[in-house]
C-alpha cells in the first residue's frame, strides 16, 4: 500500500511509520469533517508550527486534529472511570442505608 506512494513528495524521506500514518490520514473521509474557527495563545501556535516544520505533522490542521483526538480518548476514559466510581459509591450508600434501616428496626 505505502510502496505505491514512495515516490510522491509527501513520502520522500519519511520513515515507514510516518508513511503509514500519512496514508491513514489521507484516507480519512474529509466530507465528514466540519470546519471550525478557534483562537489559540501564540505560544501554542508557535509550538504547533515547530512540530509542522520538523515534519512531525503535515499541517497545523492535522496537529490540532491529533491533539483533539488524543484529548477526547483520554477524557472519555477519565469520565467513564469517574462514572464507575460514582456508581460504586451509590451502591455502597444504598447498602449502608439498608444496614441503617435494619439496625433502627431493632
Amino acid at each position: 500500500m505505502v510502496e505505491n506512494l514512495k515516490y510522491t513528495s509527501a513520502y520522500v524521506g519519511r520513515t515507514t511509520y510516518e508513511k503509514c500514518r500519512l496514508k491513514v490520514q489521507k484516507g480519512n473521509n474529509m466530507s465528514d469533517n466540519e470546519k471550525i474557527t478557534i483562537r489559540l495563545p501564540k505560544n501554542f501556535l508557535d509550538r504547533i508550527d515547530f512540530l509542522v516544520e520538523m515534519d512531525d505533522f503535515p499541517s497545523r490542521s492535522e496537529a490540532v486534529r491529533t491533539a483533539v483526538r488524543d484529548m477526547l480518548y483520554y477524557r472519555v476514559d477519565l469520565v467513564a472511570e469517574k462514572i464507575e466510581r460514582m456508581a460504586e459509591q451509590e451502591r455502597k450508600m444504598a447498602k449502608a442505608q439498608a444496614i441503617r434501616e435494619e439496625y433502627l428496626k431493632r
